[in-house]
C-alpha cells in the first residue's frame, strides 16, 4: 500500500533553518523521503536510510560540491555516443491557461568512481529535471536537479517532485503517473 505524509512545521529561530523535522517518525521501510535543499545533507540521508526509507534530495548552491559533480556528469554524458545507454529520458508537455510547459528528466545511474557516489547513503542516481514554460512569446527555462538513493525510472523521476512540490497528491506507487507521462529516448 502507497501512502503519503506531508510534514511542516515552525522554526523557532530562523536563524536555525536547519531541517529538524523528526525523519525517523516518518520514514518507514519503503518510504521515499523527499526534501527541498535545505536537507540536502549526509546526515539526513544516512538517518533516512538507517530508518529503511530512501531518499529524494534537491540539490542547490548549498551543496556547491555536489552541484558542480552532477552538472559535470550531466555535460560529459550530454554528447556521448552511448548517451541511450547512460541516461534514461522522459518527457511531458502541458497545454493550460495560456502557456506551455514542456518538462525534460534524465536520470543518470552509473555514477561510477564520482566521490559522491561514496560519500552520499545509498546514492543512486543523479536526476535532472528541466522545465521550459512558454507564456506569449516569452520562454523561461528553470533546472532542477536532485540526488536519489532509490532506483526511479525517468518517468516516475519527473511526476515525484512536480507532484510532490506542486501540491498535487498522486498515489505513490509503482507505475506513478503512466497515464500523464511518457517515456521516450532522445
Amino acid at each position: 500500500m502507497a501512502g503519503l505524509v506531508l510534514s511542516e512545521g515552525l522554526v523557532e529561530h530562523p536563524v536555525q533553518l536547519v531541517f529538524d523535522a523528526p525523519v525517523t517518525q516518518c520514514s518507514s521501510k519503503g518510504a521515499l523521503v523527499t526534501i527541498d535543499a535545505m536537507g540536502c545533507q549526509r546526515d539526513i540521508a544516512e538517518e533516512i536510510v538507517a530508518a529503511g526509507g530512501d531518499y529524494l534530495l534537491a540539490v542547490k548552491d548549498n551543496q556547491p560540491t555536489l552541484s558542480h559533480e552532477l552538472d559535470r556528469a550531466f555535460q560529459d554524458t550530454e554528447d556521448a555516443e552511448d548517451f541511450d545507454e547512460l541516461v534514461d529520458f522522459a518527457e511531458t508537455s502541458e497545454r493550460g491557461h495560456g502557456r506551455t510547459e514542456v518538462r525534460r528528466c534524465l536520470v543518470l545511474r552509473d555514477l561510477g568512481e564520482l566521490p559522491s557516489a561514496k560519500q552520499w547513503s545509498k546514492l543512486t542516481s543523479f536526476i535532472r529535471i528541466i522545465s521550459e514554460r512558454t507564456v506569449g512569446n516569452k520562454t523561461t527555462e528553470e533546472v532542477r536537479n536532485y540526488i536519489c538513493s532509490r532506483r526511479l525510472s525517468a518517468v516516475d523521476a519527473l511526476v515525484l517532485p512536480t507532484a510532490l512540490f506542486d501540491g498535487v497528491a498522486s498515489e505513490l506507487g509503482d507505475g506513478l503517473g503512466r497515464g500523464r507521462f511518457a517515456s521516450r529516448r532522445r
